[in-house]
């Protein structure tokens, strides 16, 4: 019987000119998505002339510190993550790429002593990621004879310094 009441319903309706359809929201047009390599190639203004150059081994922690806050506002942090390796073929892999190009052409402005030129060098004929260049930088920093004497000298002051004249206020 409610069947009944329901056809007879919409009989009624059909003949008195109304219709009963179901409205549908007109599409609304998608924002056009700007990929992250179009964002990175119009967003903030990169300047390789923002970064400082490495004159010397032995300054490489000062040195790391200024290229790494420079890096970061620039937006390339990624290139100081030796474990950051985006998925090939998608947009982050496309702007990680150019990133590494832009970075490439920074370092070899700046890397001034010759074992920065030396890994930038190597890294270049290997084929091995920019990353590990800098990875490599820091190894030989940590490990190079110029730091190493740099790290005597700095103890043989320390123990000479006379703590008893040395007071704080």
């Amino acid at each position: 019987a409610m069947q009944n009441a329901t056809r007879d319903f919409a009989t009624k309706q059909l003949a008195a000119g109304v219709t009963t359809s179901t409205a549908t929201a007109a599409p609304t047009p998608t924002a056009s998505k700007i990929s992250p390599l179009e964002n990175f190639k119009k967003g903030i203004r990169r300047d390789a002339k923002d970064f400082p150059p490495l004159n010397e081994i032995e300054r490489y922690f000062p040195w790391y510190d200024k290229f790494t806050k420079v890096t970061k506002a620039q937006g390339l942090e990624n290139i100081l993550d030796p474990t950051y390796a985006p998925v090939d073929g998608t947009p982050e892999a496309e702007l990680f790429e150019e990133q590494k190009k832009f970075m490439d052409q920074v370092l070899d402005n700046i890397f001034v002593c010759a074992e920065a030129k030396q890994i930038l060098s190597d890294q270049r004929s290997t084929g091995s990621d920019l990353q590990q260049a800098l990875v490599d930088l820091k190894h030989i920093a940590c490990t190079s004879s110029a730091s190493t004497k740099s790290r005597t000298k700095i103890l043989a002051e320390l123990k000479n310094l006379d703590w008893a004249t040395t007071t704080t206020s």
